[in-house]
Order: C-alpha cells, then sequence, then structure tokens
C-alpha cells in the first residue's frame, strides 16, 4: 500500500491485537511449513487460494519475521510457532510498522452505519463511502473489511463483515463454528478428560462421507474435542453454511494403547473396536477457533475488491476460507492482507 496513501484503522476494542494475543493459546501459531490449500482449507472457489499463497508464502511469512528480529520453531504436524512463545512480540511488530507507516489508529470506535456515497456514474474513482461511529463519521474511497468472523465474541467478535456484505448484495455463506469440538446425544460424562487416537468419520443421513481422518480425539461431558475432531468441523457446513444435526460419528478405536476406562465405558474388545454417535451440534461461538462462511472469494476480484461495490474489500476470516488447526488461518489472513495492500489500486 502506497506510503503516501492516508491509512486509517478503526478499532472496536479498547486496543488491538485481541484475537492474535490468542493464537496458538498465547503462543502465537502463525503458520504451518506444509500448506496445501486444496487439502488444508475449505469453501467455495478455493482452487484461488494459489495464487494468494505463491504471492505470500508460509515460507514468506517466516521470512518477514526474521528479517525484523523474530525467530521462529517447527513443531510437531509442521505448526510454525514464535520461539520467544509470546505472541504479545508479533503484536508489537505490526503495531511499529504500521505507525512507521504512517497507519492512523483509533481505537474503542463502534461503527454504526456504512454507506456508499456513489457517483451513480461510470466513473467509479469517485466511489467513496461514509463511515458513521459513536466518534464521529468518517469518509474514504478504500474501505477494507478485515473484521474477522464470528469466532471469540468475548475479545469483540461479530458477524458486521458477513451483514455489511448483505447490505450491499454481496453473496455469502452463512458463518457457522470451527475448530470447536462436537456435542453428542449420548451423555460422555463418565469418560471426561480421557483422550485416544482413533480414526474418526462423519457421514450425513444420506451415507455421504464428509469427513475420514486419524487422529486424536478427547472426550468431554458434552461430546469430543481435540484435533481431529476440530479439523473435521470445516467439512460440517453445507453449500448454505448450514450444520446439519443429523450427521453420524464414528469412532475407531486403536486398541492397542487404548486405557481401561474407554475400553470398559464403551464396551469395547478386539472383535468391536468401533463407536458411533449421534450429533447434537456444534459447540458455541465462545469456543470456535475461526468461522466457516463468509464472502465468496468469486464475488471478489484477485485484490479482494468487490466486484458489486468498487473501493471495498474482504480479507481474511470475513471471506469463505477457513482452515485446519496448526497456523493455517493466521498465514491466510496474513496472505490475504499482503495481496489486497500489494495489489491496491
Amino acid at each position: 500500500m502506497p506510503k503516501e496513501m492516508k491509512k486509517l484503522i478503526l478499532e472496536k476494542n479498547d486496543k488491538c491485537g485481541a484475537k492474535l494475543l490468542l493464537s496458538g493459546g498465547e503462543r502465537c501459531n502463525v503458520s504451518n511449513n506444509d500448506i496445501n490449500p486444496d487439502r488444508d482449507y475449505v469453501g467455495q472457489n478455493i482452487k484461488s487460494l494459489h495464487s494468494v499463497f505463491h504471492a505470500f508464502s508460509n515460507q514468506d511469512m517466516i521470512d518477514f519475521l526474521t528479517q525484523h528480529g523474530i525467530e521462529t520453531v517447527v513443531e510437531d504436524n509442521g505448526r510454525v510457532i514464535l520461539k520467544s512463545g509470546k505472541a504479545k512480540q508479533l503484536l508489537d511488530l505490526l503495531m511499529k510498522l504500521a505507525i512507521e507507516n504512517g497507519v492512523e489508529i483509533k481505537n474503542s470506535v463502534e461503527i454504526k452505519e456504512i454507506a456508499s456515497l456513489c457517483s451513480q456514474g461510470p466513473d467509479e474513482g469517485n466511489e467513496t463511502f461514509k463511515i458513521t461511529t459513536n466518534s464521529g463519521e468518517f469518509f474514504c474511497k478504500k474501505l477494507i473489511i478485515a473484521t474477522g468472523g464470528k469466532s471469540f465474541p468475548q475479545v469483540g467478535a461479530t458477524g458486521f463483515a458477513y451483514e455489511l456484505a448483505k447490505q450491499f448484495g454481496i453473496d455469502c455463506i452463512q458463518p457457522y463454528q470451527c475448530l470447536c469440538g462436537i456435542e453428542t446425544v449420548q451423555d460422555m460424562s463418565g469418560v471426561t478428560g480421557n483422550s485416544a487416537l482413533v480414526q474418526m468419520q462423519i457421514r450425513n443421513d444420506k451415507k455421504k462421507c464428509l469427513y475420514d481422518q486419524k487422529g486424536s480425539v478427547l472426550f468431554t461431558h458434552r461430546g469430543i474435542s481435540g484435533p481431529v475432531v476440530f479439523n473435521s468441523t470445516l467439512r460440517l457446513g453445507n453449500d448454505s453454511g448450514i450444520v446439519s444435526t443429523n450427521n453420524k460419528i464414528k469412532i475407531i478405536f486403536d486398541m492397542e494403547n487404548l486405557n481401561k476406562k474407554l475400553i470398559n465405558f464403551f464396551h469395547l474388545d478386539a472383535k468391536n473396536s468401533v463407536v458411533e454417535l449421534d450429533m447434537k451440534g456444534l459447540r458455541p461461538w465462545e469456543e470456535a477457533k475461526v468461522s466457516g462462511g463468509g464472502v465468496i472469494l468469486s464475488e471478489l476480484k484477485s485484490n479482494f475488491e468487490s466486484k458489486k461495490i468498487p473501493g471495498l474489500y474482504f480479507i481474511g476470516e470475513a471471506c469463505d476460507v477457513v482452515g485446519k488447526t496448526g497456523g493455517y488461518n493466521l498465514q491466510w489472513a496474513r496472505s490475504s492482507a499482503n495481496v489486497c495492500s500489494r495489489r491496491f489500486e
């Protein structure tokens, strides 16, 4: 983004980066060293992510951090973590670079309304926006929506991006919770806190397989959790973002190292290592790490500008792109932001 361009960030909270500070359990899982968009992300038009990650890759992320004195380490499953283990280190860097590049930041700003002041003529250069807030009115020619999704409402997250898109007639997939636990009809309180290596399968009411992966599952008093469960939630929203409660979950246990409490609770033996569960729903937004759904990528140009509303941009979690647990979503946020800013027209 040109340095001479006036830039203003309107932040809802009293300071920036509340959600970033939660990343990786506050250790900041910035990326993953093995990214394949077709395998690791879900959404419509995922093929277009290849060009985005080519423009700013996981290695570009690591190089960017190294260039600014921040070391990273690669942990299990390719997770790229800050060596310091402190997400605030990255937040401090981003704030420093923003100030150095002439970005003005206004905190505690609640947006009441955004209106498009269109010239109604062929000259799109006159497209402007009026932003009405609790701190007055602001006007701009370019407006980037980088509000994130609905996950973690306890730090101020809302469905603002989706509501704005709908206001302007931009197609969205209904948001749904992702990277969270699944509630089951069956009571799991007898094995709460126990975990196991399993193969997990989910099928819908038409017997179509939605998910089939191996990983660790954690049993909770309301259902199941853990990495393999978190990643399954990406596949549970249909083309409209609606999550069905008619899905059937099959848990196939690895009996070799299974503890006796699980064996007894589920009545397992060498000939019977399978448990079938009925899905009740997803855990609430307060526990979801990210949102599925959002603005469909086909509604946006390659620089994330709306095809319908010139000057309006959507990036990161506001878009219909969601990745697995392990740094994929923070990488997507950074890559989409980089492409948007570098191709700013």
